[in-house]
């Protein structure tokens, strides 16, 4: 869901399924000028939400084809934010090469939340193992994220 809050013609999305809500930043969209301490998204705020639900939505259930593990969110082993991954990691998500996304805990549980493109410095073990148990990243790509050189 899509909405425009009228007052300064920013867009906001949600709540999605999880009952957030997301607004982009707009020194991080793929139309922002260059700067060296923000990432840009290589896509649109459509875009940017689909990512954010890709790790934000998800069950809370066992899968059907293997109980024994969660449709859990991505949230990072810290409990920071959340990370996303596309396509195996193959599609790039941000225009200097990043190939993750992180969306920060709102530091207020009512504010939206936003997120952006990154590496894999600060990915932890244990959302990489998950990923990898359920075939969102390739052998290759979980030795790349252990490493963290993706």
């Amino acid at each position: 869901m899509r909405k425009m809050v009228k007052d300064n013609h920013e867009i906001v999305f949600g709540p999605n399924g999880q009952g957030h809500v997301y607004k982009p930043a707009p020194y991080h969209s793929y139309k922002a000028a260059e700067r060296k301490d923000k990432t840009r998204w290589v896509d649109d705020a459509n875009f940017e939400f689909s990512i954010f639900n890709l790790a934000d939505v998800h069950t809370g259930l066992p899968y059907p084809e293997n109980i024994k593990v969660i449709d859990k969110r991505w949230m990072n082993d810290d409990g920071k934010g959340l990370y996303a991954i596309l396509n195996q990691g193959k599609n790039l998500l941000g225009q200097t090469g990043e190939r993750l996304a992180f969306f920060p805990i709102p530091r207020n549980a009512q504010d939206p939340w936003h997120g952006y493109p990154t590496n894999s410095q600060y990915i932890g073990d244990e959302l990489v193992e998950h990923w990898y148990s359920i075939n969102v990243i390739s052998k290759g790509i979980y030795r790349k994220l252990l490493k963290h050189i993706l």
